[in-house]
């Protein structure tokens, strides 16, 4: 806003919208760079756009509308709330830009007396002399042609990453400054109008954002989780290569993961969402993970939280583990820390001291993922081995079918999927292979239990 005001004035008082404006009218021919009613011009920066403009609009409130669908199909698909802030921007930019048309009194070059029009050049802030008063009242401030254009600013809120943002920000100014330079070269705006209408459109969508929070009304669902099974971890980390890195060691290492690069993304992850250890940095966009770590603890977040940050002060370690936070780890670290720390902090929620876990005479490495049965070596699948080392953790306990599906399987199609009782079948079979005693035990419409026969 302090820009846009210092903008604002500054081509007030100065003299450089006429001084622009010179350069695009011929004063002899007395014409316009541009003809306002040549047919191509008209089609490709007036009529096109605005109808390119309200077609991606109508898309993007159909895409909100269906979301659930198409976010089924594109897991990467952006936010509902984020679609919510492009139509809020798209509608309400443009609108109260007419408003301001309509309250303002301000005539485009091509009506002022300088360039062959009817009417004295009164700035936006100057009055109209009281013996050359307009009988009816300018509508050329600001730019509503181009609001248009620079309300897709707004994509720039559909990227979670910097090269997105940049792309959404540089479309949006490429449009509208394409529209506002045309209206320009015909005579309908001012060098003025055009750029406060930019900053204008930038303080609407900036003002959608916060009118929108993480958790909004307006707000129907959130993204669907992959839950592709295993010890489930959350990144909200907003340095993208750190995080795809901590992503990509993690997943290899069999755990599922998450991973968000805002705060408001990953507070929302957090809240409604099971996980057993979350890697949180403090520094992050919009909310900051101090913020986070305290807004978990209120709801009482079951979670083990590992805070990854690049402050080493001391204060700033107390802050974060008196807080809440069940580790510190600072930036630089090796991977392998990491993984330490997290599968450390994973035996903690379940009450394990010990890295390789045994029941009866089954034992199970969760750090090698090795599994062995007695003396022999038992070979598993991926999900196989993740299913076997949730049961593992959760040992003598009863597992319903819901909890399985939600730590090991793909959420795509409901909890009544009988996919936990064919995978419990393919683990009975090979660990009870030679006529072992079997150690997965079903209750009838309960669930599971991993351990000796209950008594």
């Amino acid at each position: 806003m302090f820009l846009s005001c210092l903008i604002f004035l500054l081509l007030e008082i100065s003299g450089v919208d006429i001084w622009v404006q010179d350069h695009f009218y011929n004063f002899q021919s007395k014409t316009w760079l541009v003809d306002a009613h040549a047919a191509v011009p008209r089609l490709l920066f007036y009529n096109g756009p605005k109808v390119a403009i309200w077609l991606f609009g109508l898309s993007v409130l159909g895409a909100a509308m269906l979301h659930k669908k198409v976010i089924a199909r594109f897991p990467r698909f952006p936010l509902r709330r984020d679609l919510w802030v492009v139509i809020g921007t798209l509608v309400s930019a443009p609108a109260l830009v007419a408003l301001g048309k309509a309250t303002t009194n301000t005539f485009t070059p091509s009506q002022i007396y300088r360039y062959g029009g009817s009417v004295p050049y009164v700035k936006v802030i100057g009055h109209y002399p009281s013996h050359d008063h307009p009988v009816q009242r300018g509508r050329a401030f600001p730019a509503g042609h181009a609001s248009g254009g620079f309300a897709l600013l707004s994509l720039a809120g559909l990227a979670t990453t910097r090269r997105g943002r940049i792309i959404g920000t540089t479309i949006g100014l490429l449009m509208g400054s394409v529209m506002g330079i045309y209206q320009m070269l015909k005579g309908a705006h001012y060098l003025s109008h055009t750029l406060v209408t930019a900053m204008f459109c930038w303080i609407v969508f900036l003002s959608w954002r916060r009118i929108l929070p993480v958790r909004s009304s307006i707000e129907f669902s959130r993204p669907r989780i992959k839950l592709r099974g295993g010890m489930r971890i959350l990144i909200i980390e907003d340095h993208t290569g750190l995080r795809e890195s901590l992503t990509q060691y993690l997943q290899e290492q069999s755990y599922v993961v998450d991973a968000s690069g805002t705060g408001d993304e990953g507070l929302w992850y957090a809240s409604e969402q099971p996980y057993d250890v979350i890697l949180l940095d403090l520094m992050l966009p919009k909310i900051d993970g101090m913020e986070i770590l305290r807004k978990l603890r209120q709801k009482q977040v079951s979670v083990y939280i590992l805070v990854i940050s690049a402050r080493d002060g001391l204060e700033d370690r107390l802050e974060a583990l008196n807080g809440g936070a069940d580790d510190y780890l600072t930036k630089p670290f090796p991977m392998a820390e990491a993984l330490a720390r997290i599968n450390a902090l994973i035996r903690r929620k379940y009450s394990v001291k010990d890295p390789v876990i045994s029941v009866s005479d089954l034992r199970v490495d969760t750090v090698k993922k090795i599994v062995h049965r007695g003396d022999s070596q038992i070979e598993l699948t991926a999900l196989e081995y993740r299913l076997l080392e949730y049961l593992t953790y959760r040992r003598g306990e009863l597992v319903s079918r819901t909890e399985i599906w939600e730590h090991v399987f793909e959420d795509s199609t409901g909890g009544n999927s009988n996919a936990a009782d064919v995978y419990i079948g393919y683990l009975r079979k090979k660990l009870n292979s030679g006529d072992l005693p079997n150690l997965i035990h079903t209750r009838r419409g309960q669930g599971f239990i991993l351990g000796e026969e209950p008594s």
